[in-house]
C-alpha cells in the first residue's frame, strides 16, 4: 500500500514540478494550462517513464522518514499511557 502512495505522490510532484517552472502560464506562450494538460505533455514529449523520474530516490528517503514517524509516534502513546 505504501508503494502505491509513492508512486502517486511522485506523479503529483512530476506535474508540480512542471507547473512551477511556468509560474503564470500565459495561453500564448504553449506552455502547461492545468494539471492534466501538464501530464499529457509530459507523456507527449518524454514518454510514460518520465512519470517514473525520481521514484526510487524519494521511496529511499520516504521509507526511513516514515518508519521514524511511527517509531516517534509510539514513544509518545507509551509515554501518555503512563501519566
Amino acid at each position: 500500500m505504501y508503494v502505491v502512495g509513492a508512486h502517486v505522490r511522485c506523479k503529483v510532484w512530476a506535474f508540480h514540478g512542471s507547473l512551477v517552472v511556468c509560474a503564470v502560464p500565459r495561453p500564448d506562450d504553449g506552455r502547461y494550462s492545468g494539471f492534466l494538460d501538464c501530464g499529457r505533455k509530459i507523456v507527449k514529449e518524454e514518454g510514460v517513464t518520465a512519470l517514473y523520474k525520481g521514484s526510487l530516490n524519494r521511496m529511499m528517503v520516504q521509507a526511513p522518514l516514515f518508519g521514524i514517524a511511527l517509531l516517534a509516534f509510539e514513544i509518545q502513546k507509551d509515554f501518555l499511557r503512563k501519566q
